[in-house]
């Protein structure tokens, strides 16, 4: 999971992560938050400031009522 997270974050202009489920979500965003704190206490770290982490229940969502409202 950390890799996924500095790859998604690297890689492009926005990382974009959909979890599988709410534990991988809340494991996830357990990650990206102690990699924030140790930026905040100055220690060396890679802090994934673009990642975006959607929810797979929200985008699906979504996408299914951009489908509906632009046929």
């Amino acid at each position: 999971m950390l890799g996924d997270i500095i790859n998604a974050s690297s890689i492009g202009k926005i990382g974009i992560i959909i979890p599988w489920d709410d534990k991988a979500f809340n494991a996830f965003e357990r990650i990206k938050n102690y990699l924030d704190f140790i930026k905040t206490v100055k220690k060396t770290s890679y802090g994934p400031k673009n990642l975006l982490m959607i929810p797979k229940t929200r985008l699906k969502k979504f996408l299914e009522n951009f489908i509906t409202e632009n046929p």
